[in-house]
């Protein structure tokens, strides 16, 4: 199998191997918070639409928080780290802003950490039409990308960025809904391209796999497609109004959940693998993606990957996604290709 670097499917995992002793299917949220826009970054999303729009002051506050340097070596979800990535993409067109949002490696950490030129190396992602559709009858179908960026495929946030120009049509308000807010819209968008991105290449190969490992068949109710299709045609602010979402999901379950659990923030499934890299795997970390057995060493500068690792254990930032994804595709390389990996020539 190709290597995965959600390093919550750890945790999935040691789930699934618990639920597995007494159970042999189970049911999944996943589909929840793309088809009723629960993701925070969705709020994020929403914002950027309102202050790019309508507070023509935003670049002077922009610049000025620039040159402050507002630290960043906060957990991954710290108040002032979502600040920083959140600022960091308001420049941006819409497209670009989501796609740096959504993104692991920056396209200058990607460009000191190849070996090669990111220039000689494009990554080959063909245009979204062409890898994912959606039934017209759901509210969405791919529209063909007319013109892209001259540097498309030189970077792995393209086809993000791709999926997004690519949305007018799915994007579009739902019959029976004439306009929606330009904000609305753009939170409509941002949950398309989850729908055809980060949701069946992350999530659900994710799920699959934990719960397929330990003889588990998982079902997301949610995905039925006649589930799927009224949540996509729903108008958008039924789901997400003044920057929260999954409202209409709340408002059905009122009188089936406690309170306290109806009102809760979402809860992600996230490992302290940060922590981890700064203590008990600090060793672990240096020995293995710069050690002398190192796969990946004529993919990767290991002066770069040196830096990664200890801006990180210094706490001068939270490298710690980067650094897993690296270590991933280091253990694969060693299961799957012994002899190295190398570019192809």
């Amino acid at each position: 199998e190709e290597p995965m670097a959600d390093s919550s499917l750890a945790a999935a995992w040691h789930l699934a191997k618990m639920a597995g002793r007494d159970i042999r299917v189970a049911l999944s949220g996943e589909g929840g918070d793309e088809l009723f826009f629960g993701y925070p970054r969705y709020t994020a999303v929403w914002l950027a639409e309102q202050i790019v729009g309508r507070v023509p002051w935003w670049q002077n506050v922009f610049n000025a928080l620039s040159r402050w340097g507002l630290p960043g070596a906060m957990g991954q979800r710290g108040l002032i780290r979502r600040f920083r990535r959140f600022v960091s993409g308001l420049p941006l067109p819409a497209a670009d802003r989501y796609a740096r949002w959504m993104e692991v490696f920056p396209t200058e950490q990607r460009t000191a950490l190849y070996s090669r030129g990111l220039g000689e190396w494009p990554v080959a992602v063909p245009p979204p039409d062409e890898v994912f559709g959606f039934d017209a009858s759901a509210g969405g179908v791919s529209a063909p990308v007319e013109s892209l960026p001259s540097s498309f495929g030189r970077r792995g946030s393209d086809w993000l960025a791709a999926l997004w120009l690519a949305s007018d049509a799915a994007a579009a308000p739902p019959a029976g809904c004439s306009t929606e807010s330009p904000a609305a819209a753009a939170v409509r968008r941002a949950a398309w391209v989850d729908l055809a991105s980060y949701l069946p290449c992350d999530l659900m190969t994710k799920t699959d796999r934990a719960t397929m490992a330990h003889g588990i068949e998982c079902r997301c109710p949610w995905l039925d497609p006649a589930v799927a299709a009224v949540a996509w045609r729903l108008p958008t602010e039924l789901s997400f109004r003044w920057g929260r979402g999954k409202r209409i999901v709340r408002e059905a379950f009122a009188d089936l959940l406690p309170p306290a659990v109806a009102r809760r923030r979402k809860m992600g499934f996230g490992v302290p693998i940060a922590g981890w890299m700064r203590g008990p795997w600090r060793g672990l970390l240096y020995d293995v993606l710069l050690g002398p057995s190192a796969t990946t060493r004529e993919l990767f500068d290991p002066a770069a990957v040196r830096r990664l690792c200890d801006d990180h254990v210094a706490g001068t930032a939270d490298h710690s996604h980067r650094l897993w994804t690296l270590l991933v595709l280091e253990l694969w390389g060693r299961n799957c290709a012994p002899c190295g990996l190398r570019w192809p020539t």
